[in-house]
């Protein structure tokens, strides 16, 4: 199976303050860098249960950008990256059971730049994030290459990845431009999905919701299968709901929550 994702690659710069931030003090803290950006951690985590992976994003030119495209790399996962001046970085803070994220997303252009020569041939799946997407005033690329895959007979899942840019791109305009999209395979959380509403024609897709510790709902062939999470001793929550989607992906709703449960117990968003 060869699994080809789109979307945002970043710098993640963990913060692990176990006794909490000390205002105006110094705390102590873990604090590890690793790659992240949605469509980066499910292509990493799609290599890690044994299918292929080709990632499409942005690629900096700095030296952090650098670290990310060599983890990348180690990983196994084939990253076409177009090149940008600015990368993403998330800052995300773990202490007392919370996480604090703080986003830079970089420059969003390369989105423009990407085209359907990206995508490879014997592409399965096309996952794309749709955080670039909502952030580009020109969704065209992004659709051609989606009209790609499809053409080359592979099938397409979006995630909505965030309910307060799908308010702020507009309910009606994401709804109408997730038609066009045409996807089979929507991933959401509860407010992403709610979000929506009833503007959506569930028959078209089958819909994944990822409610955290609550577990995931599956709809699939207009059936519907909850599952729970499983007990695992949380570390960090950080892309688990990227590794549920390229559990799915791979094999399927048990291998999605054996793939979450698995992200949450250790520190950072990939294996």
């Amino acid at each position: 199976m060869h699994i080809t994702t789109l979307g945002d690659v970043m710098l993640d710069v963990i913060v692990d303050v176990p006794d909490g931030l000390r205002v105006d003090d110094d705390s102590e803290a873990h604090i590890s860098l690793s790659p992240g950006g949605q469509a980066a951690n499910v292509a990493s985590w799609v290599v890690t249960l044994g299918a292929r992976a080709t990632l499409i994003g942005p690629r900096g030119t700095s030296a952090a950008a650098d670290l990310v495209a060599e983890r990348l790399a180690t990983a196994g996962v084939a990253y076409a990256g177009v090149p940008v001046d600015d990368a993403g970085t998330v800052v995300s803070i773990l202490a007392s059971g919370t996480r604090t994220m703080a986003s830079d997303a970089g420059d969003q252009t390369w989105l423009s730049r990407v085209d359907a020569s990206a995508l490879p041939s014997d592409c399965d799946w096309l996952h794309i994030s749709a955080y670039p997407l909502l952030r580009s005033k020109r969704p065209e690329p992004v659709l051609a290459i989606a009209a790609a895959a499809h053409r080359h007979g592979g099938r397409v899942s979006l995630d909505l990845s965030s309910a307060s840019l799908i308010r702020s791109f507009g309910v009606e305009a994401f709804s109408t431009l997730l038609a066009t999209l045409a996807p089979e395979l929507v991933f959401a959380t509860c407010p992403e999905w709610s979000t929506l509403g009833r503007r959506l024609d569930e028959s078209r897709f089958d819909v994944v919701l990822k409610n955290g510790p609550q577990g995931a709902t599956f709809v699939a062939a207009g059936m519907r299968e909850e599952r729970a999470a499983h007990v695992v001793d949380v570390v960090d929550a950080t892309g688990a709901g990227d590794a549920l989607a390229a559990g799915y992906l791979v094999g399927g709703a048990h291998l999605a929550m054996v793939t979450a449960a698995r992200c949450v117990g250790q520190r950072g968003a990939q294996p």
